[in-house]
């Protein structure tokens, strides 16, 4: 904790204990890393006490170096400052909100694709089937193509039609679980 202390308070100038106050700052460090003193400059990122670490900004680049305050050695305010490029965190929060919207989404597509109660070579079948035609799960049983559906043992021979009428469908979703059968060794 003296180190950290020590690097706020000269970061800064003053005897702030904030960490938030070194930030902007141009420093030179003096740390350790085995054995040996290294000397880096740059602007104060980010000061964590309690991960034990600042975060470095190289001058004129975008580059950050990690720093762990135990093995700090020396901070000195820079006489002279920095030529850096300030890194921008700012975001719209419309842009996240879509994001996040968007990473739900796919996770519950992801879920749907699970099938609850269902062997593994149910789904292993259930799987190759996504890869050319579409497909869910309603409860145990495959439905294809909303017009096929698959029930226990999920062979060709128990594919019923859900849709009168839809023979080319449901003989193209015999071949295909056949085959994929065949392909899986099931």
């Amino acid at each position: 904790m003296e180190r950290y202390d020590n690097l706020v308070s000269r970061a800064t100038g003053t005897s702030s204990q904030d960490p938030s106050a070194a930030v902007g700052v141009c420093v030179n460090l003096s740390y350790r890393v085995n054995g040996q003193v290294v000397s880096l400059s740059g602007i104060v990122f980010c000061l964590d006490p309690v991960a034990g670490v600042v975060l470095l900004q190289l001058p004129d680049s975008l580059d950050i170096s990690l720093i762990r305050l135990s093995a700090l050695v020396d901070c000195r305010i820079s006489q002279k400052p920095f030529n850096c490029t300030p890194i921008s965190l700012k975001h719209e929060p419309s842009l996240i909100s879509n994001r996040i919207k968007d990473a739900v989404k796919k996770q519950l597509e992801l879920n749907m694709k699970i099938g609850v109660g269902v062997s593994n070579e149910a789904q292993m079948l259930f799987n190759e089937l996504t890869k050319t035609m579409s497909v869910k799960w309603k409860d145990t049983s495959i439905i294809v193509m909303e017009s096929v559906m698959i029930n226990e043992p999920y062979t060709s021979r128990v594919c019923q039609l859900l849709k009168k009428g839809d023979t080319a469908a449901l003989e193209r979703v015999k071949k295909v679980v056949d085959a994929v059968r065949h392909k899986l060794r099931l």
